[in-house]
């Protein structure tokens, strides 16, 4: 599966130059940037050396899902298999098809999509490195995840799901909307049935997995809701020599 995850960024990268051709040189390099900056805040940054706090002792909530809905430990590889072909196959997979339903320019919405996904992983791997959650497979001695251990909140295949689901379904609502219902219960569920998936893996608590949902939900239909009039959802400024990042969101 580490080989579908290299081919996944030489793609996102690949995309990201082909369209930048007839493309508002703003627009162009600031979604080339943010790929960039999610690459590198999934692949660059290691947890290992970091202090992380003791206390991730998951609540009743959670306990009672992960009791529920997780695989047996002989079967939790197929639940995480399972879940990296939703997200790699059908999610990822989907960005240089939909443009192709599109009646506006396909590099045009080959942008939007490879901004959904930066994003949504700016904003994932961030929250992610601040929290510092434990995975349930590492806190109860299932799996050694290396410097994935400390990576639980929230799930990244969840939110990217979500986003990617959400931003499909606004399109191709708008291309057939007469199938707008069919449209959005196939890519909601799917999203949902990758968060099963990530639980079932033994990768995240249910928590990891609603707040994954949550964020990937609204990111997707912010940055849809943004791409038409070119605002961007990231904006990045200095202050007094100190970088900031601007956040901000329009759920219509």
């Amino acid at each position: 599966m580490q080989i579908i995850k290299s081919f996944s960024v030489k793609i996102l990268l690949s995309m990201s130059i082909m369209c930048g051709q007839n493309i508002i040189t703003k627009d162009y390099l600031r979604t080339i940037s943010q790929v960039g900056a999610f690459i590198y805040l999934e692949y660059g940054i290691s947890n290992e050396n970091e202090q992380i706090s003791a206390n991730n002792k998951p609540n009743e909530f959670d306990t009672f899902f992960r009791n529920s809905l997780k695989w047996k430990n002989e079967d939790i590889e197929k639940a995480n298999f399972a879940s990296d072909i939703l997200i790699y196959g059908a999610f990822l997979g989907s960005i240089p098809i939909t443009p192709m339903l599109s009646f506006k320019d396909y590099k045009e919405i080959l942008l939007l999509n490879l901004d959904v996904v930066s994003t949504t992983g700016i904003i994932t791997n961030t929250v992610k490195m601040l929290s510092k959650r434990q995975r349930p497979s590492s806190y109860f001695g299932i799996l050694d995840e290396g410097k994935e251990s400390h990576r639980s909140f929230f799930s990244g295949h969840t939110s990217l799901a979500f986003s990617i689901g959400t931003s499909n379904a606004m399109l191709l609502s708008k291309i057939f909307p007469e199938k707008k219902n069919v449209i959005w219960v196939a890519n909601i569920g799917l999203a949902s049935l990758t968060g099963f998936f990530r639980i079932a893996a033994d990768k995240h608590y249910m928590t990891d997995v609603i707040f994954g949902g949550i964020a990937g939900y609204l990111i997707g239909k912010a940055v849809f809701n943004r791409y038409n009039g070119k605002i961007p959802l990231i904006s990045l400024k200095m202050i007094n020599n100190t970088p900031y990042v601007n956040l901000s969101f329009n759920i219509k």
